[in-house]
């Protein structure tokens, strides 16, 4: 049965399909620099998983600040130091929160894809006061467009923590962060 699947023209159609790739990346000598140096081409034709580390989440979250010297800003900077110390403590120090799940909470993803998030994801600050007339303890993220809202009522590191630890932990679903 195979064999009549192969005479009807499915490995054709793919080899075709082949061949036309092959011609294409010939145009401007690329398949000749990917034969010549293919470990120079590795990342970009094949995806592997990086490691998540605090570092990669300092790269792809930029914070939406305020200008200096505001109010807001100086709220701002101690947050974005609790963040900081945060992915911190999940690289160093694996619980039952870890930056995949960290991730996972933020963009509805438990890895970076390879081309990276569109949008860019952002860190923003939860400073209004929600409909009960009390400012969130907890974080929210909106996975739609990758943006982190933290709390800003937490001066203490541990009472930040622990609010970001229930949050990922007790929203382990896409859709309900």
């Amino acid at each position: 049965m195979q064999r009549n699947f192969i005479r009807a023209g499915a490995v054709p159609g793919i080899l075709n399909r082949r061949a036309r790739l092959k011609e294409g990346l010939k145009t401007l000598g690329v398949l000749d620099a990917m034969t010549k140096y293919p470990n120079a081409f590795k990342h970009v034709v094949c995806y592997t998983e990086d490691t998540l580390t605090a570092k990669t989440f300092d790269n792809i979250f930029q914070p939406v600040l305020h200008p200096l010297g505001s109010n807001k800003r100086g709220t701002e900077n101690l947050v974005l130091s609790h963040w900081n110390d945060f992915i911190h403590e999940l690289q160093d120090e694996p619980s039952d929160v870890t930056l995949m799940s960290l991730l996972f909470f933020i963009t509805g993803c438990k890895t970076v894809p390879p081309l990276g998030f569109r949008p860019e994801p952002t860190v923003d600050f939860l400073h209004d006061a929600e409909d009960n007339g009390e400012k969130s303890r907890f974080p929210k993220a909106n996975t739609c467009n990758c943006t982190l809202f933290l709390p800003t009522v937490h001066v203490v590191y541990e009472e930040f923590t622990e609010a970001m630890r229930y949050a990922v932990v007790n929203c382990q679903g896409f859709g309900f962060a």
